[in-house]
């Protein structure tokens, strides 16, 4: 794990930084509270998807993984429509 984080996550997150310095505090803002709750989201999944549930009854047999890319796809096309429509209502005035 600590390979996969020095390899893929530090230079990610290194790169979005940078990225997002050029990026308006309002884009910023609901990028980095979609980055959040996508994390929480991962965070939650993440037992039953390395099959570690033990003998936790309250876990349901279900597809955890394509659950995680529904709600992962959800809240980025969110992010996606309030930036959208943020510039579209800046665009008209």
């Amino acid at each position: 794990i600590a390979v996969a984080h020095d390899v893929l996550f530090d230079p990610a997150v290194s790169l979005a930084g940078r990225i997002g310095s050029n990026l308006s505090t309002w884009i910023r803002t609901v990028v980095f509270v979609a980055a959040v709750v996508s994390g929480s989201l991962a965070l939650v999944a993440l037992p039953p998807l390395l099959g570690e549930g033990g003998d936790n009854a309250s876990l349901l047999p279900r597809d955890y993984s394509a659950g995680l890319l529904v709600s992962l796809g959800v809240v980025w096309g969110a992010a996606a429509v309030a930036i959208a429509v943020r510039r579209l209502a800046r665009g008209r005035s």
